[in-house]
């Protein structure tokens, strides 16, 4: 999706967007909750609120409207974690929060009536930092979309834009925004390395290790590898063009006449001000 979001969970890498996230973690536990907040907090998420129950975690959304992803035990006391999930669901305002729900549970009964639910992904305790890691860049990529699609919908609404002008401006953003790009396309697109030279280093890297899927990813996010494969210049280059290519879709919308820039700054204003749960 971009690189900053491949790499911002790679220790001493950039984490300039991470840091103003805004979590939830909902767990009647406080263990688990502090266990989530240090594992959060050591992958650079700059904001982490806690709730002891559904209840709490409501009114949580409500005070922090800038939350965007909740962690969530399946188990809690009063409402459960379903039950919250459907509630909040049902309401516009968060009808596409991300929700990862923690469970012990792992049947595969279970894990559909969650999906069917509106949950987006669970993690079955216990897990690692690393299967946390590699569940959260996931969710940050789709995010960053659904935040694009939530902000033309925005201005679907207020009459700026028409729905026919909202899909072809997404497309422009599908299409054109270089940051979208892991550090792996970029280096090879721009001619920094070969594919096969990658492969090889992974190969040598991970030995044994290469069939598995998370290790594969966990090395090919690493800022680590990149900079040892292109050099720390290039690589500083690399970051440098991602971050210059993140094209928002704000500014497609401008770029295409669809609308004036004092427009896209007035308007950006009340969405980012918006209240959610009903609140105005």
């Amino acid at each position: 999706m971009m690189v900053v979001s491949r790499i911002r969970f790679c220790y001493g890498c950039p984490v300039s967007e991470t840091e103003r996230l805004h979590f939830l973690v909902v767990d009647d536990d406080r263990a688990v909750r502090e266990m989530v907040r240090a594992y959060l907090e050591k992958l650079g998420v700059g904001r982490v609120h806690e709730a002891g129950d559904g209840d709490e975690a409501l009114i949580a959304l409500r005070r922090h409207p800038l939350i965007s992803f909740v962690i969530l035990d399946w188990e809690l006391p009063g409402i459960s974690g379903l039950d919250f999930v459907r509630r909040i669901r049902q309401d516009r305002g968060f009808s596409r929060t991300y929700v990862m729900m923690l469970t012990a549970r792992a049947d595969e009964k279970g894990m559909r009536e969650a999906l069917e639910a509106g949950i987006d992904d669970y993690l079955v305790k216990p897990f690692p930092i690393q299967k946390l890691k590699a569940k959260l860049d996931r969710a940050l990529d789709t995010d960053r979309w659904l935040h694009a699609v939530r902000f033309g919908e925005f201005l679907v609404q207020a009459g700026l834009i028409t729905a026919e002008q909202l899909e072809v401006g997404l497309e422009c953003q599908r299409h054109l925004d270089v940051s979208r790009l892991p550090l792996g396309g970029l280096a090879v697109a721009g001619g920094m390395c070969e594919t096969q030279y990658v492969l090889r280093r992974l190969c040598d890297s991970l030995g044994a290790r290469v069939r598995e899927p998370e290790a594969v990813a966990a090395l090919l996010q690493s800022g680590e590898l990149w900079s040892a494969l292109i050099g720390a210049e290039r690589f500083r280059s690399l970051i440098s063009l991602g971050e210059s290519g993140r094209l928002m879709i704000g500014e497609t919308f401008v770029g295409l006449n669809f609308l004036t820039r004092q427009q896209l700054e007035s308007h950006l204003a009340s969405f980012f001000s918006h209240r959610k749960l009903g609140e105005s």
